[in-house]
Order: structure tokens, then C-alpha cells, then sequence
């Protein structure tokens, strides 16, 4: 399992906080700093992996931590080798989970080939992605329409899928998705879905 946050900040810092909320909610589970957050694993009995996902998201809806958290879950393993593979692959779900709600837990089978989206970053792709999409970005509510085309290009154009991830009604996700094509950006294209894929997911930790 691994948390992270999408806030800009000091783990080091963050750390005593985060454990701390971790102990209360679950106390018999270590957490560790790790990379850009935080680490931690199930052992002992069998247990299924949308089982501990569950379990995660649970225990950060009862957490109160200094900072927002989301968290991805790695596929079950053994041994240090394993451990590390399962961590790796928790990293880039949270990396996409991060994008999402706080408190947000999906597993890296669930994401399946979206959590390469998550390994997006770096100033040229976010400097492009800027140049990209910056008829959308100039609109008064531009991060809010840069994250429902994230929203709605994740659920494969279905706008009613897209409005219970925001957690919106389908007919906000109708008008923005309006507002986006009359700033000339159509996500319903085949050549243009997988740049403003990559342009969302290279800005949305920005915005």
C-alpha cells in the first residue's frame, strides 16, 4: 500500500502527523516515509487485494491527517524482492488516485494501464500540455474543465460515469463538456484523445 498527497510539501515534515492519524485508524500496520510518501503492507493471512483496498479506503475516511491522502494498492507478494514490486506498482495507482478525491483508494489491476498516466511530470510536458490546452486553461473555470475532460476521457466519453467520479450531476458534466468543445477542444476525436489525455494528466497536479 502506499499514500501520498497532492500537496506540495515536506514528507519529513508530514511524517509524525500522517503516522500518527495512521496509528489511530490502524494500529497494528506500520507506516514508513517512502519516496514521495508514505509505505506500508498486509501480512499474515490470506487476504484479497480489493479487500485491503477497501480496508485503506476505510481507514482514511477515519483518519484525520495534517495533509489530504489517497492510496494505491500493489498486487499480493512475497518476499523483499516481491514487496518492492508491490510497492512500485501502489506508487503509480496513488499516482492516479492522487489526481482524484482525497481519500481515493484504487488498486493497480483496477487502474490497469492508466496508472502509466501517472508517471507523467516534467516541465516540457507540463509547458506543452499549458500550450495545449490553453484556450481551455483561459476560461474563467479553467481547471475545473481541464479535470471533467480528465474525468470524462478516464470513462471512455461516458458523461454519466464521469459525473459520479466528480461527484457532480450528469447534466454539469453536459454543459462543461459544451463549454470545452466551444474552446475548440473535442474530446470525442480519435486523433486528438490520447494528447488530451496526456495534457490533463500532465497539468491536473498543477491546478
Amino acid at each position: 500500500m502506499f499514500l501520498r498527497t497532492g500537496a506540495a510539501l515536506d514528507v519529513a515534515a508530514a511524517t509524525p502527523g500522517v503516522v500518527s492519524a495512521w496509528q489511530e485508524a490502524l494500529p497494528d500496520l506500520p507506516l514508513v516515509p517512502w519516496e514521495s510518501g508514505w509505505a506500508s503492507w498486509w501480512s499474515g493471512g490470506e487476504i484479497e487485494v480489493d479487500q485491503v483496498a477497501a480496508a485503506l479506503g476505510r481507514a482514511l475516511a477515519r483518519m484525520r491527517p495534517p495533509v489530504p491522502l489517497s492510496g494505491g494498492v500493489g498486487r499480493a507478494a512475497y518476499g523483499a524482492g516481491g514487496l518492492r514490486e508491490s510497492l512500485s506498482q501502489a506508487v503509480l495507482a496513488a499516482g492516479v488516485t492522487v489526481r482524484e478525491a482525497p481519500g481515493t483508494v484504487r488498486s493497480f489491476d483496477e487502474l490497469g494501464y492508466r496508472v502509466m498516466l501517472a508517471a507523467l511530470s516534467g516541465p516540457d510536458l507540463v509547458a506543452s500540455a499549458r500550450v495545449v490546452l490553453a484556450d481551455l486553461l483561459s476560461a474563467p473555470d479553467g481547471p475545473v474543465l481541464v479535470a471533467t475532460l480528465a474525468a470524462v476521457l478516464d470513462c471512455g466519453g461516458s458523461t454519466s460515469q464521469a459525473a459520479s467520479r466528480l461527484g457532480v450531476h450528469r447534466n454539469t458534466v453536459l454543459g462543461r463538456v459544451e463549454r470545452i468543445r466551444a474552446r475548440g477542444v473535442d474530446p470525442d476525436r480519435p486523433d486528438q484523445r490520447l494528447a488530451l489525455h496526456l495534457a490533463c494528466y500532465a497539468l491536473l497536479p498543477e491546478l
